[in-house]
């Protein structure tokens, strides 16, 4: 360009007098002026074809839109789950409809050898007519409005239902799907969406669940994601690894339930998809209410959810138990389950715990002793268990949630730990002197919780970070979201464990008032204490009793700006802990992280170059997901896309997370040591479960790798395990479903 400019013509005449040369530096300046605006408006317009293109659908094939603002993991985790397993043959295409100029990293991934020609970029407001004109909407098979997902707001929802109006005003017809922050919009949108995820009372109430179930987190979040199946054989060396590789390969599916199948107990059609390394967890019924585990019969059912590593097992299974019901209907029937049986195994697994736990200094034995001949009446049993568990006998609890992280090599010498109350007595005069429940303070400050015992920490971050300026009405709002989350995080802990104390630590406490309207929606609760600290300040976490407690959660409750990184303070404060703790800590720290980025950026790390290279590929392989250390809602975001191929997919997972009532979790964890039974392999933990009215889901096994000294003594889960798998009585533990009402 300078050689254009200083020259005539190919560069070979020139100036060579001193005025011509500064002549000609001047035009040469004024032609560098022009030239540059010019080849920048030109690549403004290579750039700006995003803005002005429009996908044609094809006449062979489907397609869907996806809307909202994401960053490029998010991206990634939704096209790798969508194209994943069984579904990389779909003749189906994706438009992905972004407000912003999409990202370079975006671009590329668009373009890779297994989505070039399969997803489209495009830029525009689903709220434009002209826009969904482009995308082909009209034509689309359904459309997913994810708004903006790097931020929390709750005023994002109000922006969702708009472009959700929009959308219904273009197309009535056309499938909606949505990610909605707050619940409490699911009414306005309620004509036009399909599906609804309230991704942020789930992750709550996941982050609560998996302080009082250890690996929870991996659980329901491989149920979510899709891969090619393995064979079985690959568990032969029974390397964890593969073992754990097989597990995520197993997802939920939902198929019609054969007709020869209705009118079944349930349970006797457990065992024979067990039969099959198929896990039988529930049905869908006529109305399109989702039960998992019913006690009664599948004469209504419509669909029935299984657990397996590929839809062609979970139909075979079910087209050949169907054909051979077909002819011995009504002639076998499972032994229904024993009532005493049932009583004495959930007690038994109530007093299985690594902590210390509320039992009015009542020790199993002293209940009932096998080995004795003054045997306590059955009915005697059940009364005492009925008044431990505060009269709910068909919700079995496991106080346990010390069991996921490092312990000993066995079992040996649980049954003999001494039960200690764990409330102080300045509590206890409180909690009676209140008149009723709607007149109770739930929100009690304390100084520290040396006092306290076996209780429950939430660490709460909100306040550490800088929040938006926002008017009276919408500061009114953010109060309610914050109290909202806060009540979705203890919720599982009540759920679970109604009588251990609940220790918050925050030095923010203006959302008091929504919080105990929540509250006190229950009139048995106990109330909440919490110290006035931070949680980045080292003495106000030692002021928690880190010792004592069972559990702990770091948490950004609320509306967070979407400036900035939360995940860094996260990690601080877990980085803490574990100094405080000089190592790693005996109870499960669950954090919350805005993005997949952190997981391996703090302590335990693979150290097994085999780890390491899957963990690059995949964030399921990162130690600290296999654990249950780190939750993000960005591991949420498959559950929209599975509600595309299954109606049913997300109210299962709500039921799962959620629980049957606030009073009733739906999962729970259980030792094998507490089952009064000899077993060998997986059939004999399905035969037992079954006996007592459990429905068995996965196993939960300690990690022993040479190899990863880190890692080695926590533990991971394996997925609808293969039925002739070997067990280990002394170290394993089940998580399986309660029954249903």
């Amino acid at each position: 360009m300078i050689t254009a400019f200083s020259t005539t013509g190919y560069g070979n005449i020139t100036f060579q007098t001193t005025l011509a040369r500064i002549f000609m530096s001047f035009i040469l300046f004024v032609g560098v002026c022009f030239i540059v605006p010019f080849l920048h408006h030109i690549s403004t317009i290579i750039d700006s074809q995003y803005l002005y293109k429009t996908y044609r659908p094809s006449k062979t094939s489907n397609h869907v839109v996806i809307c909202g603002d994401f960053s490029d993991m998010a991206v990634e985790v939704l096209l790798r789950h969508f194209y994943a397993g069984w579904r990389r043959y779909l003749d189906t295409r994706i438009v992905i409809l972004t407000t912003d100029n999409h990202s370079a990293e975006m671009k590329l991934l668009a373009n890779l050898s297994w989505l070039k020609g399969r997803v489209e970029l495009l830029v525009g407001d689903p709220t434009n007519p002209v826009d969904l004109r482009r995308c082909g909407a009209k034509k689309a098979d359904a459309i997913f409005l994810f708004g903006n997902t790097r931020s929390s707001a709750y005023y994002n929802d109000y922006r969702l239902i708009g472009e959700s109006m929009a959308v219904g005003l273009y197309d009535p017809g056309l499938p909606q799907h949505l990610m909605l922050r707050r619940g409490r919009t699911a009414k306005q949108i309620a004509p036009y969406a399909a599906s609804s995820l309230e991704i942020e009372r789930m992750t709550r109430q996941l982050l609560g669940l998996s302080m009082v179930l250890p690996g929870i987190v991996p659980f329901l979040i491989n149920l979510l994601r899709t891969y090619e199946p393995l064979p079985s054989d690959t568990t032969a060396s029974q390397h964890w690894i593969e073992l754990y590789e097989y597990s995520i390969r197993n997802d939920l599916y939902v198929i019609p339930t054969p007709d020869s199948l209705r009118g079944r107990e349930f349970r006797v059609l457990a065992k024979e998809f067990y039969e099959r390394d198929v896990t039988l967890i529930g049905i869908s019924d006529n109305r399109n209410r989702v039960q998992l585990n019913p006690r009664e019969l599948v004469a209504n059912s419509k669909k029935l959810i299984l657990i397996a590593k590929s839809l062609e097992v979970a139909e075979a299974a079910a087209d050949t138990i169907a054909r051979n019901y077909e002819v011995t209907f009504g002639e076998e029937m499972l032994v229904a389950p024993d009532p005493d049986e049932y009583f004495k195994t959930k007690y038994r697994a109530m007093h299985v715990s690594f902590g210390r736990t509320r039992t009015n200094n009542m020790e199993y034995e002293d209940l009932y002793d096998d080995r004795s001949d003054d045997k306590k009446s059955v009915d005697n049993l059940k009364s005492t268990v009925r008044k431990q568990t505060a009269e709910k006998p068909h919700s079995p609890t496991v106080s346990s949630p010390t069991f996921a992280m490092r312990q000993s090599h066995s079992f040996e010498g649980v049954f003999d730990q001494s039960t200690t109350e764990t409330s102080s007595e300045s509590a206890t005069t409180e909690d009676s002197g209140q008149s009723s429940a709607h007149m109770k303070e739930m929100l009690i400050e304390v100084d520290n919780a040396f006092d306290f015992g076996n209780h429950f920490i939430v660490i709460d971050l909100a306040s550490a970070k800088a929040k938006e300026n926002e008017t009276r009405y919408a500061h009114e709002n953010t109060l309610t979201a914050v109290a909202h989350d806060i009540y979705n995080v203890l919720l599982p802990l009540r759920q679970s464990h109604p009588e251990n104390d609940i220790v918050l630590l925050t030095n923010d406490t203006s959302f008091a008032p929504y919080f105990e309207t929540l509250w006190t929606l229950k009139a048995d609760t106990r109330p909440v204490h919490y110290i006035n600290g931070c949680g980045l300040n080292t003495v106000d976490l030692m002021k928690s009793n880190l010792e004592g407690c069972a559990g702990c959660c770091i948490l950004f409750s609320g509306d967070i700006s979407r400036y900035g990184s939360t995940s860094a303070m996260a990690m601080l404060v877990m980085l803490s802990i574990q100094e405080i703790m000089q190592g790693p800590p005996p109870f499960p720290v669950v954090v919350e992280l805005e993005g997949l980025a952190n997981l391996p950026l703090f302590p335990p790390n693979a150290e097994d170059e085999r780890l390491q290279v899957k963990a690059e590929s995949d964030f399921v392989f990162e130690p600290n997901y296999i654990i249950g250390n780190a939750i993000s809602r960005v591991m949420l975001y498959p559950a929209l896309v599975g509600a595309y191929f299954s109606a049913e997919f997300i109210d299962v997972m709500d039921v799962l997370i959620k629980g049957r009532s606030p009073d009733v979790p739906a999962v729970s964890w259980m030792p094998l040591a507490a089952c009064d039974m000899e077993m060998e392999t997986y059939r004999d933990v399905v035969s037992f479960c079954l006996k007592v009215g459990f429905l068995p889901i996965a196993l939960h096994r300690r990690i022993v790798d040479q190899h990863n000294p880190a890692i080695t003594g926590y533990r991971y889960v394996i997925t609808n395990p293969p039925r002739g798998l070997p067990v280990h009585v002394t170290t394993d533990a089940i998580f399986y479903i309660t029954p249903d009402k």
